[in-house]
Order: C-alpha cells, then structure tokens, then sequence
C-alpha cells in the first residue's frame, strides 16, 4: 500500500476533511502525511490546523482554543518527522 493510499484510508476512517488532490512531488506527499498525523490524533479541536514543509523544516499553524492542543499537534507530527525541525506557529486563543 503507497503513502498516499495509506492516507486516503485514514481519512476515509476519521471522516476528515482533507484535500484529496494528488501530490505533484514529494514535499506535497509529505505535507499531506504531515496534516494527515494531526488528523489521527482524533481531536476535532485540531480541525483548523495546517501543516507546511518549508526550507527542511515543518511549520504548523492555525488557532486552537488551549495550550494541551497546541502540544498535541505538535507532537502528531513528531513520529514522521525524523530528521527535520518542527516549528509550531499554532497560536492559543483562550
């Protein structure tokens, strides 16, 4: 099974609302893994989260309503993340 059909079945499963376009190269397929990770985490308070691979490292950003959701998306994306920096832009509106 590719990453892509791996990703297509997560979000058939959470009932995700992601772009379904395919990836036109790598760093797309990435991304997508990357938004995906933060949909598995299963928090619908996560829904307004966006994930970029930019310049070797993955930016996350968006609102979330506390900090334990900032963390959690943060660390949804550590596990694909081996070898790159993550930097987390995800601000806390309380």
């Amino acid at each position: 099974m590719s990453l892509v059909q791996s990703v297509e079945h997560v979000v058939t499963r959470f009932h995700a609302k992601v772009s379904t376009r395919p990836p036109e190269d790598a760093s797309d397929e990435k991304t997508l893994a990357f938004e995906q990770a933060i949909r598995r985490a299963g928090h619908r308070g996560l829904d307004r989260i966006e994930v970029m691979l930019r310049d070797g490292e993955i930016v996350s950003s968006g609102r979330v309503k506390s900090y334990y959701l900032k963390q959690l998306a943060q660390e949804a994306v550590r596990s694909p993340a081996i070898g790159l920096q993550i930097r987390n832009n995800v601000r806390v509106e309380l």
